[in-house]
């Protein structure tokens, strides 16, 4: 038999080996953001802004920096190209001169072309006198809480900056996915782009939390969107006023508050938990506790089916919602509004919720 010096002599020899490879394969499975940033950072310009600002005194000039995603590049002539960039609505709001700066460190002249206010996108276009770098876009539907990701951006009017950080949560509305990234955002990185470890765009940057958390509007929704801000549209969406909840979410406390018997009888549908007062659905007759069942003649089972429904239906329309209340199935015609937004930060909270 071993003696237990030999034993222990062993053991000094072999576990440290056995650490030291995994130290070893942890490190070489770690992103290389050095070579992820020079991959992709002539894709991310800075956006710089002018806005004037009477006073008695004469003009006041107000300044603000921010970032941008290169979409497109094309030519148009020799030496220019027609090129297009995406950044955050709330960024080139109400500014009277839109710069863009790129990576080689030239400057362009960039108006609007195109925005979705409530999910606070806009396309620039531009004349450049080289081809740009597009961003390449990735599967934001494929991200995983705790995956690695980066962001470039311009935080505090600092150009090219690089974030590195994890995925923290990912949220999910038919309108306005929004994903959670805990590598620190600051003022001016609106716009920035936010990559997964393949070098791919997953999200624009938009919003800013506390304690170093910062939010992207995911990749899924940018290609769903990009086509009609490359084609110079102004995207709205439809509202009616109610505030919905699933059947399946709600609690004995819940039920009752709404009228409803628990457990719900019915197990399709959603519940019309609050109408928004002169909306829509206020005038049409919409009451708290009517359960949605369909639109359009279409089932309805979550709470996404209604919202993306209503908000594809383009305001000035009318749209069909057939309802249960109590033993009675009734359907209501109403108007199709367009979805509010509150100030210039971003999509309203209440615009989400309701629909």
């Amino acid at each position: 038999m071993m003696s237990r010096r030999l034993i222990a002599v062993i053991l000094l020899i072999i576990v440290p080996l056995v650490f030291a490879g995994c130290i070893s394969s942890a490190q070489l499975s770690s992103p290389d953001f050095s070579k992820l940033y020079k991959k992709t950072q002539e894709s991310v310009v800075q956006i710089k802004t002018k806005k004037y600002v009477d006073e008695k005194d004469g003009l006041r000039i107000e300044r603000h920096a921010a970032s941008g995603v290169v979409m497109a590049s094309r030519r148009i002539a020799e030496n220019r190209f027609e090129t297009r960039v995406l950044t955050n609505f709330h960024v080139v709001r109400n500014q009277d001169e839109l710069y863009v700066h790129t990576a080689d460190g030239k400057q362009y002249r960039a108006t609007i072309l195109g925005y979705d206010e409530l999910r606070d996108l806009a396309s620039l276009t531009m004349t450049t006198s080289q081809q740009l770098q597009p961003v390449v876009l990735g599967e934001s539907e494929k991200l995983n809480i705790g995956d690695w990701a980066y962001l470039i951006g311009n935080p505090l009017g600092i150009p090219w900056s690089l974030s590195v950080g994890r995925i923290g949560n990912i949220g999910k509305n038919p309108l306005y996915d929004t994903i959670q990234f805990d590598g620190g955002l600051n003022k001016g990185n609106s716009g920035g782009a936010l990559f997964n470890t393949k070098g791919e765009l997953v999200g624009i940057s938009h919003r800013v939390g506390g304690d170093n958390i910062g939010f992207a509007i995911s990749a899924r929704i940018v290609k769903q969107l990009w086509p009609a801000l490359e084609r110079g549209e102004v995207v709205s969406h439809g509202y009616i006023g109610v505030t919905l909840t699933e059947i399946g979410w709600l609690d004995q406390a819940t039920a009752r508050a709404l009228g409803l018997s628990y457990p719900p009888q019915i197990e399709i549908g959603v519940v019309i938990s609050d109408v928004v007062p002169y909306s829509s659905a206020f005038f049409a007759g919409l009451m708290v506790g009517d359960i949605i069942v369909a639109i359009a003649r279409t089932k309805i089972t979550t709470v996404e089916d209604a919202q993306d429904a209503i908000a594809r239906s383009g305001p000035g329309t009318q749209i069909l919602l057939t309802i249960i209340r109590g033993n009675l199935v009734k359907d209501f015609i109403m108007p199709v509004e367009s979805a509010p937004v509150s100030g210039n930060k971003g999509p309203a909270d209440a615009a989400l919720k309701n629909s």
